[in-house]
């Protein structure tokens, strides 16, 4: 069978995920840590980072806060799948 073209709302999806864990990584945090520094619910985070796409810009802004990201990372996010 032929490969199916992943949707640009997919390949977003699958940077902002990517960059997530990256960040996770770098600084050596765990999800259980970021949802502490977070205030955002445990299982909550886990839906968001299985559907990217639900995360408010709130969310999204305290994330990045929390796992220090670029704004050369923001720019990432912002134009993959674009």
């Amino acid at each position: 069978m032929p490969k199916l073209k992943v949707s640009p709302t997919e390949q977003q999806d699958r940077c902002i995920r990517a960059k997530i864990n990256e960040g996770l990584e770098m600084q050596g945090l765990t999800i259980q840590i970021l949802s502490n520094i977070t205030g955002i619910p445990l299982s909550t985070l886990y839906g968001r980072i299985r559907e990217p796409s639900k995360f408010t810009f709130g969310e999204m802004r305290v994330v990045g806060k929390a796992l220090k990201f670029t704004p050369k990372i923001w720019e990432e996010i912002a134009n993959h799948g674009l």
